[in-house]
């Protein structure tokens, strides 16, 4: 029997389903999505699509919408994003640029040049990350001094890691809200690692559930992963299936891990194991979901509620 299987028998907690939240959509776009449906290529409304599915940051329906509008930043910078151009950490420094100019809209593009910048980082030669990480830094970073333990933490609904030393609620960094988890290095030695875990929820066997959640990994040296341990309902210490996604080793920004898994025949339980064994940097993770059907079975993915 295996550390995450053991913890997954000790802690469980069923948490109901609850929907996942689609924004209401204002009459102002109903009515230019309308237009559109007329004709593709009515400038205005392509703009008042574009703006809302920008601030939406379903950037690939927003950027071909803008490059359609009349807003020449915003028109200007999604061409040369659909280009896809060779010159990522450019095409991100124009994301910036607009941005300054379109303050309504400056956090989606801020996100769109980090999504450029992490193009660019994938691709990049150690010195070429050198001169990239103070770039990125300045849109997204962890506080000074986040290598240092933290005081012990409150404890928060849907998460396990109270037992843990290097696993802390995070008040100071963090995807979205204000909190996330840090995971630091257990030790020097590469057999040591760290982790925390969420609750153990329901689920319904032979059902496809989408994973995903948000990692920021700073400074590792090694990869994590984020692995699914699904049991069933006979109360044995033996995992069903377990699955594991990568989280990538120093990859100064927030990225989705996400993918889709079906439950075997008598699963009943899941829980999500986020771990790493790096001895260097730390390992933060936010707005973790599990959701079938559109609802989301992962109540408290953004650590912002109190047990």
């Amino acid at each position: 029997m295996n550390v995450t299987t053991q913890l997954a028998i000790v802690f469980i907690a069923l948490l109901g389903e609850v929907p996942v939240q689609e924004p209401k959509i204002p009459d102002s776009v109903k009515k230019a999505q309308a237009k559109l449906d007329a004709d593709p290529n009515d400038q205005d409304a392509n703009l008042v699509v574009g703006k809302y599915l920008l601030g939406q940051e379903k950037f690939d329906e927003a950027l071909e919408r803008l490059a359609k509008g009349t807003d020449p930043i915003l028109k200007g910078v999604a061409q040369k994003d659909i280009s896809k151009p060779d010159d990522m950490v450019a095409m991100a420094g124009e994301w910036i640029e607009a941005a300054k100019k379109s303050v309504p809209f400056r956090n989606p593009m801020v996100n769109r040049a980090i999504y450029w910048y992490s193009q660019a980082w994938f691709k990049a030669d150690d010195k070429e990350k050198a001169k990239l990480r103070p770039m990125i830094a300045k849109l997204a970073s962890p506080p000074p001094g986040f290598e240092k333990p933290d005081k012990k933490g409150e404890s928060v609904f849907g998460w396990d890691y109270s037992e843990v030393t290097v696993a802390f609620t995070d008040n100071s960094f963090a995807h979205s809200g204000r909190k996330s988890v840090k995971i630091l290095p257990m030790g020097k030695a590469r057999k040591d690692f760290s982790y925390a875990n969420t609750a153990m929820l329901p689920i319904v066997e032979k059902k496809k559930y989408i994973f995903s959640a948000w990692v920021f990994s700073e400074r590792t040296d090694v990869d994590g992963k984020m692995d699914i341990v699904v049991l069933d309902n006979k109360g044995g210490p033996k995992a069903l299936l377990e699955q594991t996604f990568l989280i990538p080793q120093d990859c100064p920004f927030w990225q989705k891990i996400a993918g889709e898994v079906e439950m075997p025949e008598g699963a009943f339980r899941v829980l999500i194991h986020f771990e790493t064994k790096t001895t260097t940097g730390a390992l933060w993770v936010d707005d973790v979901s599990i959701v079938l059907d559109g609802k989301d079975a992962m109540r408290n993915g953004g650590l912002e509620d109190k047990k």
